[in-house]
């Protein structure tokens, strides 16, 4: 039996990257500028936590936003990680 290994393509993963970045943007305009000025009462709690109570599923969704929003900049990470790997091959001199 032939041993086979498919090589990613650098440009997939680029566009991957792309798209995850993308998405950390929609994310972080949704969680932080959207839902969060929402529920924002300046230097009242109780207040904030009526707003809260008010919305629980708009308060939700924006903590599920901002936790999806780091898992992609996680992901990006990784990616960027393995797509610039072989710059620093190549970069590197030695007297």
């Amino acid at each position: 039996m032939k041993n086979c290994t498919t090589e990613t393509s650098p440009q997939l993963l680029a566009r991957i990257a792309g798209a995850l970045y993308l998405a950390v943007i929609g994310l972080g305009i949704f969680a932080e500028a959207y839902a969060i000025n929402h529920f924002r009462a300046s230097g009242d709690v109780t207040t904030l936590a009526q707003n809260i109570l008010a919305e629980p599923t708009l308060w939700s969704l924006s903590a599920i936003a901002n936790l999806t929003l780091g898992l992609c900049a996680v992901a990006i990470t990784g990616l960027l990680y393995v797509l610039l790997k072989p710059v620093n091959r190549h970069a590197v001199t030695r007297n």
